[in-house]
């Protein structure tokens, strides 16, 4: 049997894992710096909060943050059934950085989607509700990689900031998903501005990312403030007092509007 007609294991057990998982979503921006791994994670724990089965499965390698927010997670439990991933406030968390400790990953792009299959194959995630997964900030083979083995009831919400930049890679994002046939939940605006007192400042301009929906007709679903709190708190690993910020109030507002809260 030469190398070609040998069958991946992974890609058999990738399929019988997910059956467990009523829903995936996937929390995609195209580019880094713009809050997806905070909104991730706070979307993963409103999720608990209201009382679903939740998991959190973070793919950024450029700059795993679950592992930070949710302060020092413990290594999954190696069980019969697999990886058992550590729960935190209610969410089952497996991240990349559980494995290399904060340490760079200096790994190509073929290597990356094999680190996505080995992680997708081994964990076990039980009967889960939805599983909220921090997708690569990227619109390369390695997202595309992503959505081909995290298939089954899913569907994206874009995360972007007002910035002309992540506008445009979010435009990028949208025809590429389009043409996967993805189901675009909705668009959410990360940093959209900064509220002091009674004064709100929106330094990067305003109604852009709602513009962008409207374009390509897709839920604009809300936008975020500069929240400095949810920052601290996010920075100090208090995964117990991000929802009630200011930021964590928007975000489920934001999540009201889809049907992941009906």
């Amino acid at each position: 049997m030469n190398s070609r007609s040998k069958i991946d294991y992974r890609e058999v057990l990738i399929p019988k894992r997910l059956k467990t998982i009523k829903y995936i979503l996937l929390v995609a921006s195209g580019k880094g710096g713009v809050g997806k791994s905070l909104v991730s994670a706070t979307t993963a724990l409103i999720l608990a909060k209201n009382g679903l089965s939740v998991g959190l499965l973070d793919l950024d390698f450029h700059g795993p943050s679950s592992s930070v927010i949710y302060g020092d997670l413990e290594m999954p439990s190696e069980e019969e059934e697999g990886l058992i991933p550590p729960v935190v406030e209610g969410v089952k968390v497996m991240s990349i950085d559980q494995f290399v400790e904060g340490r760079p990953i200096p790994v190509s792009g073929k290597e990356k989607r094999e680190i996505i299959k080995e992680l997708l194959a081994l964990t076990h995630w039980g009967e889960t509700d939805v599983l909220v997964v921090d997708m690569p900030p990227e619109t390369g083979d390695v997202l595309l990689a992503s959505l081909t083995y995290l298939r089954g009831r899913r569907g994206v919400i874009l995360v972007t900031t007002p910035s002309k930049l992540s506008l445009k890679v979010v435009d990028r994002l949208i025809r590429l998903l389009n043409e996967t046939g993805v189901e675009i939940i909705g668009i959410i605006e990360n940093m959209s501005r900064l509220e002091l007192q009674d004064n709100k400042v929106s330094p990067f301009g305003v109604d852009a990312a709602k513009d962008l929906a409207s374009r390509y007709n897709i839920h604009f679903l809300g936008s975020l403030p500069i929240d400095p709190e949810a920052s601290l708190y996010a920075d100090e690993g208090r995964a117990d007092k991000i929802t009630s910020t200011r930021f964590g109030l928007e975000l489920e507002k934001c999540l009201k509007k889809t049907t992941l809260l009906d």
